[in-house]
């Protein structure tokens, strides 16, 4: 039995973050930089100047540039990653978190969603489909997520093929002792077939997952 008082990283994480008001985090997915301000007009001349590479850093600095949109979207993907679990559980639209997410192409890919009664495969396919070639790192915590299925790990086989460099998987489907497996060796076979050759780490946590069997383990291994 897993001792639930026993807090990760991640979760450790995840608390600090859900009691930010999703009011500014909503606003902060539509964030440019451009238009921000500074204490002094200087400070946020030499700002801009430095983001786009400009010779003089006291220089009037462009409104637009290609540079500022790079980094607000990578702005915007980071705050979509961090708020994209309490977005869910407070029904949150979420085409802002998916825009930012797909076009932030991070490269790592960190979410918890452990224990949350809220999470679906639909929600599950909704992000992974917003994976990009520049991912190289994705950790997902789906333990005791009641409502994740084979579906998922059919999502998850999609979402491993688009990134070009992705180094290290972590993935965590822990069920709890009173309730069957959603996932079987259907899944598993589906996953370890799609496992690219630069996967360097590989950490999946299926305790309780009993429905699968020595052929969904064999599949992972020959995958390895």
């Amino acid at each position: 039995e897993v001792d639930r008082r026993v807090e990760f990283p991640i979760d450790a994480k995840r608390k600090r973050e859900m009691t930010f008001p999703m009011n500014l985090c909503r606003k902060a997915l539509s964030i440019r930089l451009q238009d921000a301000c500074a204490s002094r007009e200087l400070d946020r001349r030499c700002i801009l100047n430095s983001i786009i590479g400009a010779p003089s850093l006291i220089a009037t600095p462009p409104p637009e540039h290609e540079r500022y949109e790079e980094l607000n979207w990578t702005l915007r993907g980071l705050v979509a990653v961090a708020t994209w679990r309490d977005a869910i559980e407070t029904r949150q639209p979420m085409e802002l978190h998916l825009a930012a997410l797909s076009r932030s192409n991070l490269p790592k890919l960190e979410v918890s969603f452990d224990s949350s009664s809220l999470i679906t495969d639909k929600g599950m396919k909704d992000l992974l489909a917003t994976t990009t070639a520049g991912l190289q790192e994705l950790n997902l915590d789906l333990s005791f997520c009641a409502a994740i299925s084979d579906k998922t790990l059919h999502a998850l086989s999609e979402a491993v093929r688009v990134p070009t460099g992705l180094r290290k998987v972590t993935l965590s489907f822990m069920v709890g002792a009173a309730r069957p497996s959603p996932l079987t060796d259907t899944g598993l076979i589906s996953f370890a077939k799609a496992l690219p050759k630069t996967t360097e780490w590989l950490d999946l946590n299926f305790h309780g997952c009993k429905a699968f069997t020595d052929k969904g383990f064999r599949a992972l291994v020959a995958a390895l």
